[in-house]
C-alpha cells in the first residue's frame, strides 16, 4: 500500500508538540492508521532520539510500550508546555511589534499563533486588529488605519497589506529608474542630432576634422557629439587661427573623449 506524506522527527525550535501531534494526526489519517498499537508505534518511531529518550525517562520505570498514544501525548506536552497563566500570553501577545524583515503577512501570522492560549474567546478579531495597528512598523500606514472609522481587522490587514506593495513598487520603479541613469546620456543613431530639448542646445559647431556637429548645453556648459557622447572641455568662447571664428571648443586629453574621437583637435 502506498504511504501519503511523511512526518518527520519533532523540532522544538521548529514547532511546539501539539502542532507536530496534529500533523501526526493528519499523516495517520491519509494512511488509515487507526488502532492505537500502530499509532503509538509510529510516534515512537519517528519523534526522534531526544524526544523518545525523554518519553522513556517520564514513563519510568515502565516501557514506552506500556503506555497508550494518548497518554504518551500527554505526557510529552505536559513537560514541553506546562499549563501558564493567561495573564503571561496575553502579554507575549501585546508586546509584540512588526520587526524590521517581517512582512504584514508574517507578522499578522505571528500575531495568531500567539493569540492561541489568550483566551480572547468572541474578541479575537479585535485584539488581533488592535495588535496590528499599534504594532506597525511603518507610522504613515498606522496614522492611516487610526483614521478609518469602523475599521475591523479584516481591512486593516487589507489596508496595510496593499500599502505595503505599493511602497515595494515604488521602490522597485525608483531602482529600475536609477539602473537606467546610471548608463548614462542615451545613444542616439547615426546621423541623427542630439536631443536638442534635453541639451537645451546653444551654438552647433561644425569640425572638418571629426566630421561630425559638436552641441553645447546651457545647462551644464557640456558638450555632446551628435552620437550623444558627452565630451570634455578645457576652453569655452577660443578664438581659433585656422578658422578665426569665436565660440569654438578645445578638447582635453583627460578625461579622454571617446577612442574614435581621439584624433588631432588642432583646428575646426
Amino acid at each position: 500500500m502506498a504511504v501519503h506524506g511523511a512526518v518527520g522527527q519533532f523540532n522544538e525550535e521548529a514547532e511546539e508538540w501539539p502542532a507536530y501531534c496534529e500533523r501526526l494526526m493528519h499523516y495517520f489519517t491519509a494512511n488509515d492508521v487507526e488502532t492505537d498499537e500502530k499509532r503509538r508505534a509510529i510516534l515512537l518511531s519517528v519523534c526522534g532520539a531526544h524526544i523518545y529518550q525523554l518519553v522513556r525517562s517520564l514513563v519510568s520505570p515502565e516501557k514506552p510500550a506500556d503506555k497508550t498514544f494518548e497518554e504518551i501525548v500527554k505526557l510529552v506536552r505536559d513537560h514541553l508546555t506546562p499549563p501558564s497563566s493567561c495573564i503571561v500570553r496575553r502579554f507575549y501577545f501585546n508586546s509584540r511589534f512588526q520587526k524590521e524583515t517581517e512582512t504584514v503577512g508574517q507578522f499578522v501570522a505571528e500575531l495568531r499563533r500567539l493569540s492561541e492560549y489568550c483566551e480572547f474567546g468572541g474578541s479575537l478579531d479585535e485584539m488581533l486588529r488592535d495588535r496590528l495597528v499599534c504594532g506597525l512598523r511603518d507610522v504613515r500606514v498606522q496614522r492611516r488605519l487610526f483614521a478609518e472609522p469602523k475599521l475591523t481587522f479584516t481591512k486593516a490587514f487589507e489596508l496595510a497589506q496593499a500599502a505595503e506593495l505599493a511602497e515595494k513598487s515604488s521602490q522597485d520603479i525608483s531602482r529600475a529608474g536609477a539602473s537606467v541613469n546610471a548608463l548614462g546620456p542615451r545613444k542616439a543613431t547615426a546621423g541623427q542630432t542630439a536631443d536638442h530639448h534635453r541639451l537645451e542646445v546653444g551654438t552647433t559647431f561644425h569640425s572638418t576634422t571629426f566630421h561630425t556637429n559638436y552641441h553645447k548645453t546651457t545647462l551644464c556648459g557640456s558638450v555632446y557629439n551628435e552620437y550623444n557622447y558627452k565630451v570634455p572641455i578645457t576652453a569655452i568662447n577660443t578664438v581659433w587661427p585656422s578658422t578665426q571664428e569665436s565660440d569654438c571648443l578645445q578638447f582635453s586629453d583627460d578625461p579622454a573623449p571617446p577612442h574614435h574621437l581621439m584624433r588631432s583637435v588642432s583646428h575646426f
